[in-house]
């Protein structure tokens, strides 16, 4: 969405929505894909006319109403940070663009304990937490991003066309690993009861599977909707995390047969 579409939306309006559908959660924004906060006077530039202090109302509306309230953050894709970190992004902002390298930690870390201070989420749920599409480029790597394969896998950087699978699993699975911990730190500093929500394509993916994020994370849903995939996991989840799947007409789940 272009920056400030919406930006007149209502809170009262969509609790209401939300309230009339019975729904005991609200998933919305703390920062969208366009890459400006859903809230005001925080690390990040708010939507450009932005009417409302739209996500603190959101919570206080949805708390009087017994919901939870959600944000929601796309780990892999943020078209302002990329334009305004050309060197640590494959500039194509409508896909997977960004490495996880030290710059992007540090405006995930700041901004999530900016959003957990500010807002009264009771969580959040972070998307496109897969490694960047580099065909933009060619399928050439940002120097910034050999500079940390060469920092997670303690060797130099092979070249794109001679990195072995299993390599590139490994430091995709570490690259995964240091950035969820640093979300993790940050979430739980602020409130150590802050759900994080991750929502996968894929909860089988090779880079993230078995993780010690499964472990951690507090809800993990499956967007492929498939009982199959919530069974393979069953056994590398926590205790106290919450599987969930989702249930669409886009994946062809009929919720009435699966339920």
């Amino acid at each position: 969405a272009k920056p400030g579409l919406w930006a007149d939306a209502n809170p009262k309006e969509h609790i209401k929505w939300y309230k009339d559908l019975g729904v005991n959660v609200v998933q919305t924004f703390i920062v969208s894909c366009n890459g400006y906060a859903w809230y005001k006077n925080g690390t990040v530039p708010p939507q450009p006319g932005l009417k409302h202090d739209f996500l603190p109302e959101m919570v206080k509306l949805g708390h009087e109403e017994g919901m939870k309230v959600m944000g929601y953050l796309c780990i892999g894709s943020n078209t302002r940070w990329g334009m305004e970190n050309p060197d640590y992004s494959y500039g194509y902002p409508a896909d997977r663009h960004i490495p996880y390298t030290r710059q992007y930690l540090d405006y995930l870390d700041e901004l999530i304990r900016d959003a957990a201070a500010k807002t009264g989420i009771d969580g959040f749920m972070i998307d496109w937490f897969y490694q960047p599409n580099r065909s933009s480029n060619g399928g050439k790597w940002l120097n910034s991003e050999k500079q940390r394969y060469e920092e997670l896998m303690h060797q130099s950087f092979p070249g794109a066309d001679k990195i072995t699978e299993k390599d590139y699993t490994t430091y995709s699975r570490r690259a995964i690993q240091e950035c969820w911990n640093v979300i993790y730190k940050a979430a739980k500093d602020i409130n150590p009861n802050l759900i994080i929500w991750l929502t996968s394509f894929d909860i089988t993916h090779p880079h993230i599977i078995n993780s010690k994020m499964f472990k951690q994370v507090d809800w993990l849903m499956n967007e492929e909707g498939d009982l199959e995939k919530i069974d393979a996991v069953k056994a590398m989840v926590g205790e106290d995390t919450r599987l969930i799947t989702c249930l669409a007409k886009w994946n062809k789940k009929d919720a009435k047969s699966v339920v």
